[in-house]
């Protein structure tokens, strides 16, 4: 009977849907985190279709570098970035 009540009570606190954000947690961060999040899934969309098709080709040459090379790097670049600012903002 107890084990029956132990799991009604775990199902009332689990929340349903996707959690992104744990309750509690500071504004300032959620904030951060999806400043993150939104800037890594367009560079990511950046590099499949329907935009990577119009940086495809070999020509023009960017840095010495095919266009498409360069806009993988340029993807690359930006998250990278983007990552590096999320580390150096985390509180610790």
């Amino acid at each position: 009977m107890s084990s029956q009540s132990d799991k009604e009570r775990l199902s009332e606190a689990m929340p349903s849907g996707l959690v992104l954000f744990r309750p509690g947690t500071d504004p300032a961060r959620k904030r951060r985190r999806q400043i993150f999040l939104v800037i890594y899934f367009v560079a990511a969309a950046l590099l499949i279709w329907p935009i990577f098709p119009l940086f495809s080709g070999i020509h023009p040459l960017i840095l010495g570098l095919p266009s498409s090379l360069a806009w993988v790097l340029l993807a690359l670049a930006v998250m990278f970035v983007a990552l590096v600012w999320l580390f150096r903002h985390e509180d610790s």
